[in-house]
């Protein structure tokens, strides 16, 4: 596996139909030389404007003039939430949006995630969304009891749970799903801990929506969205589609409503 990450091509062809400079972005984002990455949030958040304006304009772009713009110093917090605010009509396909969420995760959250589960694990969201049943994907299935023996194996970790529950949820388990990411919450409460134990309180809410209990999922985003470290923004909101199970449903737009930039 690790001869394939190192020196096999990237599977473009999983992509075809995608826009070209969501492509280079994602391309940029797997580069085998890690020196050839964005190294960070603040140059993806750079890097993201010139790519929604070549979707808009129907040009391509280069990892060049990516990488270049990746080095210009962020702006304004203000104009970084506009930028994320307007990716859903850029990225309307469920599919590009899908994509570009999987890069957010690997840079913003990679360094988070990739000691605590295996990297496999990030499919298993992937495989879902694209009508797939990873519940039958036997090495969805193994990198699933890998995370479960660390959860054994280190007993005294909330997040661990929490990521178990996330990817039970997936897979199509949910009272475990719903009996683990609540686990990690009562070990380590927001009482307790007001800067980790909010984004376990998240996953339990995603967990929720993704396991169909709207009512418990709204309930706890109505205190969340109020809670600095929880990490729910509007754009969050907007764009991330484990949150697609409530779209349709009324609050959910309330919920936008209140966090919406202001004017």
């Amino acid at each position: 596996m690790m001869y394939q990450h190192q020196r096999a091509p990237l599977p473009l062809e999983q992509v075809k139909g995608v826009p070209q400079p969501v492509v280079a972005l994602l391309e940029v984002l797997l580069q085998k030389d890690p020196t050839l990455r964005l190294q960070n949030p603040a140059e993806l958040l750079n890097a993201l404007p010139k790519v929604t304006d070549a979707v808009k304009a129907r040009r391509t772009i280069t990892h060049e003039s990516l990488r270049e713009s990746a080095d210009q110093r962020l702006g304004a917090s203000e104009k970084a939430i506009a930028i994320l605010t307007t990716l859903q009509d850029v990225f309307a396909a469920r599919r590009v949006r899908l994509i570009l969420w999987a890069a957010l995760v690997l840079v913003i959250g990679g360094g988070a995630i990739r000691p605590m589960v295996p990297r496999v694990c990030l499919e298993i969201p992937i495989a879902k969304y694209q009508g797939e049943h990873p519940e039958m994907n036997a090495e969805f299935l193994a990198a699933r009891n890998q995370v479960l023996r660390k959860v054994e194996g280190h007993p005294a970790d909330a997040t661990l749970p929490s990521a178990l529950g996330l990817i039970d949820a997936y897979l199509g388990r949910k009272q475990d799903a719903l009996q683990e990411t609540k686990h990690a919450v009562e070990m380590l409460p927001v009482s307790k801990d007001a800067f980790h134990g909010p984004p376990l309180v998240v996953n339990l809410e995603i967990v929720y929506a993704l396991t169909n209990e709207p009512d418990l999922a709204f309930q706890a985003l109505y205190v969340s969205i109020r809670t600095p470290a929880s990490g729910i923004t509007y754009g969050q909101l907007k764009l991330d589609p484990r949150w697609d199970p409530l779209r349709t449903d009324p609050r959910f737009e309330k919920l936008l409503v209140q966090l919406a930039p202001k004017e």
